[in-house]
């Protein structure tokens, strides 16, 4: 065993050494740009898209579905998001990638009146303003009614009894910036959605076509079949720029992604795939907002909450320091600011959103890719977990990618990432697939079945959040509201299905509660749907597209709302 072991590391090492060659021989490649050799970012941007060979072809992905050969689709997902992740322009200190050139759920589905991008025109909707970048939101996760708990808000959570504190904390609350690649768009322009050309020759959107759809008494569907559409969810985590802050770092032991079987998650030492959320996490980092790990003195430390915090300590190693060389980061503006300030982020961040200021940056922590390659689409997230059992090479990543990471300071955000893949609703022994994103979905398991998780004082306008009780590190309790210790069972959290969840999308959006009987009044997190269960009837299916659906509801609502005022 020894012997093998051996030679395992001397071919790694060999293969390292002609990856580091190969990489050097081709320093003008696409993937060896350095900082000093990309152009800055012009004012109009070329929409980018993914490389023609990164794609693969539905028979080879079906076939490692039927095989279940999850290190293939993990190698996939890595070669995506390296794709995703090009660096192409620099802005000041910052980095602009291809995903940053893909246009947002709001340019894709535009408020009714307003124009189009116009798409399916030849030449049309190739390139973005720099000003339409960067549009920074709460990921639907927590926003829209569709999946777990998806009516609740966090609004007037109680405050943590020990500091007087909000419970959600200024770095718990992640900011997303969904964006659609050309097809989409164009799928949504011709199949969704209804124009009219003004005298002044614009065209604009005078509404969308789901409505017209539906059949009474069945379940229809919207068919989308380009296999080169590609939707992304890159989320961020909001760190203050005027001194190091101390964020939440997922630190699970375990690849709770696609584990072997549910039974694998539900083990009682896994206590975070059963209460996910940032704030049940008890190891930290603290981020430098510079490209170096020190800070002039005075320097002004801010905590989890986004307030001002005495220095930390790392006691028991639990603290590890990085700085923003070691993200992709987005620099925040003031019109990202004030849009943050706003809507259901001020909910669910209560007081601390008051912190959130001109010259704090956003810092990549998860990241959802999902392609049209097969028909229930391809699904791989990644999550920033710079530490874990597993390594870079076991969590699919091959040698001459983590060559790059290591040698390319353009990609070496890549590093502290880990993915998970979902290709299908179960493997081929019937045993559910199970994939999510800790930072994303790990809050479905804070809010899904309300009186079961928090007991019978809970209600759809507040939830009683709970932050683990530290003063006994060797048995961590929820802290108690009202005498009470709110205790979570059974296991929600990351025990959920990106497919499953997409599956589900549809118009007209049902709110939790009001779902048929036969769905327990639940979303369905994980197992096979096929389209035509009581969920659906009376509604369109979307193509997976839950972004895109969300949005014609909004924008639909804001026509009634301005009707009835």
């Amino acid at each position: 065993m020894k012997n093998a072991a051996k030679l395992y590391y001397q071919q790694k090492l060999f293969v390292m050494l002609v990856a580091i060659t190969s990489i050097n021989a081709q320093a003008h490649s696409t993937y060896a740009n350095t900082r000093q050799t990309l152009p800055s970012l012009p004012a109009v941007v070329p929409v980018a898209s993914l490389p023609a060979t990164v794609y693969k072809s539905p028979e080879i992905i079906n076939q490692w579905v039927a095989q279940d050969k999850k290190d293939l689709m993990k190698a996939h997902a890595w070669e995506l998001f390296i794709a995703a992740m090009q660096p192409l322009y620099k802005e000041k200190d910052a980095t602009i990638r291809l995903f940053d050139t893909w246009h947002s759920l709001d340019e894709v589905v535009p408020p009714i009146g307003a124009p189009i991008v116009g798409f399916n025109k030849s030449g049309a909707g190739t390139t973005r303003k720099t000003n339409t970048m960067g549009n920074l939101d709460v990921p639907e996760q927590s926003a829209h009614s569709h999946a777990s708990a998806l009516a609740i808000t966090l609004k007037n959570a109680p405050p943590d009894t020990n500091t007087g504190r909000d419970y959600l904390a200024f770095s718990e609350a992640s900011v997303s910036d969904v964006k659609y690649n050309l097809e989409i768009g164009k799928f949504v322009e011709s199949q969704l959605m209804n124009t009219k050309v003004t005298p002044s020759g614009e065209t604009v959107v005078v509404g969308y076509n789901l409505n017209a759809r539906i059949v009474p008494n069945s379940a229809q569907s919207v068919i989308f079949d380009d296999t080169k559409a590609v939707m992304i969810k890159p989320a961020f985590t909001i760190i203050k720029g005027k001194g190091p802050t101390v964020i939440g770092r997922w630190d699970e032991n375990i690849n709770v992604t696609n584990p072997d079987s549910i039974a694998t998650a539900q083990l009682p030492g896994h206590a975070n795939t059963l209460v996910a959320s940032e704030r049940t996490w008890r190891k930290e980092a603290i981020i430098y907002p510079s490209n170096s790990s020190t800070w002039p003195e005075p320097t002004t430390y801010y905590g989890r909450d986004g307030l001002e915090i005495d220095p930390p300590s790392n006691e028991n190693g639990r603290l590890m320091a990085f700085n923003l060389s070691d993200f992709h980061y987005i620099k925040l503006t003031q019109a990202q600011v004030d849009s943050l300030k706003t809507g259901i982020l001020k909910e669910l961040m209560g007081p601390n959103i008051d912190n959130i200021e001109v010259g704090d940056y956003a810092i990549l922590t998860s990241f959802h890719i999902s392609t049209r390659e097969i028909n229930d689409w391809t699904w791989q997230t990644f999550w920033w977990q710079p530490t874990g059992s597993e390594s870079l090479y076991q969590n699919g990543v091959q040698l001459h990618q983590e060559v790059l990471f290591n040698t390319n300071p353009l990609y070496k955000p890549l590093k502290h990432f880990r993915t998970g893949v979902g290709y299908s609703y179960a493997t081929a022994n019937k045993e559910a697939v199970i994939n999510a994103n800790p930072y994303l979905e790990g809050s479905f398991g804070m809010l899904k079945g309300l009186e079961t998780v928090f007991g019978a004082k809970a209600d759809t306008n507040s939830v009683n959040i709970f932050l683990r009780d530290e003063s006994n590190p060797a048995n961590p309790m929820p802290l108690s509201y009202d005498g009470v210790n709110y205790v979570h069972t059974p296991t929600f959290g990351l025990k959920t299905n990106c497919v499953t969840c997409h599956r589900a999308a549809a118009y007209p959006l049902d709110s939790y509660g009001t779902l048929p009987a036969s769905t327990g009044g639940i979303y369905p997190d994980y197992g096979l749907l096929k389209g035509n269960e009581d969920l659906f009837v009376n509604r369109v299916t979307t193509g997976f597209l839950w972004g895109v659906v969300n949005k014609i509801a909004e924008r639909e609502a804001d026509v009634n709302t301005k009707i009835e005022e």
